[in-house]
């Protein structure tokens, strides 16, 4: 197998040819935000958060969307790289509600852990937060059989849409209108109707998609252990893995 020689962040890593910035990164246990990829789906780039300094290029380049070449210099530490970082998480929470205590994504959010990691320290804006509710569209909607929608929450990593598009093959879902105004949407808000649907959940990085079963019912440190179980909803018996809700130990 062929393979590239690259440093990120003074370290030698060797990955195999072909392997994005990101990706190699991850592997080499340094932590780069990232919201818009996803390694089962397409690569993206619009959320701009992963940008890092790369040595030769004039600009900062989004990592996940870079192909890793031989000798080439990585940094994703420099002043530049942090600004750029911290201007983006900025963009992302101005709207974006503060309610991680009563989000069932609190506790394993991306967007709570990158943000507290790579984001500004508090918020240099003193205007009301755009409301969903109050514009004539519905923040909090009902999203088909399984799922709920919270607009507000939504940073238009667009990771459904593809999802839908590229796994389940039913591009059900999309973004309506444009700029400010722009939102994840099904046609005339019929919801998705998927065997699949359930994965928007875990697919999700926010907490804007969560299935109606798992919503308010528990929070992530209330499920210490998971087995490996077999479904039982069909005759073809997918492997699958349960979470266990276990009593707190205090």
């Amino acid at each position: 197998m062929d393979t590239v020689t690259l440093t990120i962040d003074g370290r030698p890593v060797t990955v195999a040819k072909g392997t994005t910035v990101l990706q190699a990164a991850i592997g080499a246990g340094v932590s780069v935000p990232y919201y818009c990829y996803h390694p089962g789906i397409s690569i993206d780039g619009s959320c701009r958060v992963c940008v890092v300094k790369i040595e030769k290029m004039p600009k900062l380049q989004t990592s996940c969307s870079t192909l890793c070449t031989d000798a080439m210099v990585v940094h994703t530490r420099e002043p530049e790289v942090v600004e750029a970082r911290a201007g983006v998480f900025e963009f992302l929470l101005i709207n974006h509600p503060l309610d991680c205590p009563v989000c069932d994504k609190g506790g394993e959010c991306p967007l709570q852990d990158f943000s507290y990691a790579f984001g500004p320290a508090e918020s240099r804006m003193d205007f009301p937060r755009r409301v969903f509710d109050g514009e004539g569209v519905r923040g909090d909607v009902d999203f088909g059989p399984t799922l709920m929608l919270n607009r507000q929450r939504c940073i238009l990593c667009t990771r459904c849409v593809r999802f839908m598009k590229e796994i389940d093959g039913d591009a059900q879902i999309g973004v309506v209108d444009r700029g400010s105004g722009s939102e994840i949407a099904t046609f005339e808000e019929a919801g998705v109707h998927s065997l699949l649907s359930g994965n928007l959940m875990d697919v999700c990085p926010v907490g804007a998609i969560l299935t109606k079963d798992y919503r308010f019912k528990s929070r992530p440190w209330d499920n210490p252990g998971v087995v490996d179980t077999t479904c039982t909803l069909c005759s073809k018996g997918c492997s699958t893995s349960a979470w266990l809700k276990g009593k707190p130990e205090w």
